[in-house]
Formats: structure tokens, C-alpha cells, sequence
């Protein structure tokens, strides 16, 4: 699903995809560091990734309990897992 997710995104030109997860699972940061994806500092947000990260406050999730990973897909070779 994310490479068909970064297929479908290159497509349209987009740069990179952007996912938020929870720290605190063990499996998550290393799932998707092993799929390209690595987290962002929290400086470095867009402002509509800082509105996801509100949104998902809003809803109850803090803020220092999750994470904001980004993929490059401009160029990737996208092979099957």
C-alpha cells in the first residue's frame, strides 16, 4: 500500500508522503524507517502537517506521544516488499 501510495503520488507530482504514528508502539518508527520514511523535526513542519499534528491533539492525542515521518519519492526505485 505505500509504494502504490508513492506511485499514485509521483504521479501527481507530489515530492514526498507524510504519515503521524504513535511513538510508543515498538513496531511503528521501525516499520516505516525500513519503507524510506524518517522522522521530522518538529521545526521543520508545514503548515498543514502543524494542523494534522492540532487536529490530532484536538482529538486527544498529545503531541509529544507522536511522530511525523516523511518519504522522498521523487526518483525512487519503488520494489516490492
Amino acid at each position: 500500500m505505500i509504494d502504490r501510495s508513492a506511485a499514485a503520488a509521483r504521479a501527481l507530482r507530489h515530492h514526498a508522503l507524510y504519515l503521524t504514528t504513535y511513538r510508543g508502539v515498538p513496531w511503528n518508527k521501525p516499520f516505516y524507517r525500513r519503507r524510506g520514511f524518517v522522522e521530522m523535526q518538529r521545526g521543520d513542519l508545514l503548515a498543514p502537517l502543524r494542523r494534522v499534528l492540532l487536529t490530532e491533539i484536538g482529538h486527544g492525542h498529545p503531541s509529544s506521544r507522536r511522530a511525523i515521518m516523511t518519504r522522498d519519492i521523487q526518483g525512487a526505485c519503488l520494489q516490492p516488499r
